[in-house]
């Protein structure tokens, strides 16, 4: 579905991603790993057209998107949770889900906008009864909510998920990243950027871990987990058997 390769990214004169490669399937849930600093965000931003590529291919099932502006690659399936929510803390939940629908629908509300937000609805109740409370006045984890929502707004075939349990209490990471999980009986593949790396190897079939820039280990996550060096140098120390 995604094929990233030889894939360069810098930030005037920070070389930020050096040669990273990556795959993703149909059906999968990717996790991104690494320390503060590694790349994570990067890379979820230059596949999804918002950071220029210095060098390097990007393609999304089957077709080159390297020159392909964000709106379009929303259009193409691409769908994104960008880290720190962003939304519209002045306008209502309503009104900042169906702007996640307006890369694919332009001005245009036809009446599948309606069944659209009854499914974002049906996976988040708590956001019908905040459906007319402004964004401004949520919760942490409510406002992931919304994200998340906004995010499949746009019916997208693999969702971008940058750093989605920032900031949250424990208790809602694993309630967000559970309904970002039940996302794949959707039809929904996951590339997910996080720095919880035990609870994102948990819920993730196969795992990057980054470093300065470079990918440094990869492979399933249950390996990932049990390799001790790997927790100690980039993950954090004494985590693995907590697995």
């Amino acid at each position: 579905m995604l094929r990233v390769r030889d894939l360069h990214v810098s930030y005037g004169d920070i070389h930020a991603l050096k040669g990273v490669d990556l795959d993703v399937n149909d059906g999968e849930i990717i996790a991104i790993l690494g320390p503060n600093g590694a790349g994570k965000s990067t890379l979820i931003k230059a596949i999804i057209g918002v950071l220029p590529k210095r060098s390097g291919s990007i393609a999304f099932q089957g077709r080159a998107i390297d020159a392909t502006p964000t709106a379009q690659r929303i259009r193409l399936g691409l769908g994104t949770i960008p880290e720190g929510r962003q939304l519209f803390p002045d306008m209502s939940v309503r009104e900042n889900l169906i702007l996640g629908a307006y890369a694919r629908l332009g001005f245009l509300i036809p009446a599948s906008l309606d069944e659209a937000l009854e499914q974002v609805f049906g996976i988040f109740p708590r956001l019908r009864e905040r459906e007319n409370q402004l964004a401004g006045s949520l919760s942490g984890g409510e406002a992931q909510m919304v994200a998340v929502g906004r995010a499949l707004m746009s019916r997208p075939r693999l969702l971008l998920c940058d750093e989605p349990s920032l900031g949250l209490a424990p208790l809602l990471v694993r309630e967000v990243l559970a309904t970002i999980s039940r996302l794949l009986e959707a039809g929904i593949t996951v590339l997910l950027a996080d720095q919880n790396a035990l609870a994102a190897l948990r819920m993730a079939d196969r795992a990057y871990v980054l470093d300065t820039g470079r990918v440094v280990a990869s492979g399933p996550s249950a390996s990932l987990a049990k390799d001790e060096r790997l927790w100690t140098a980039y993950l954090g120390s004494g985590v693995a058997a907590r697995m």
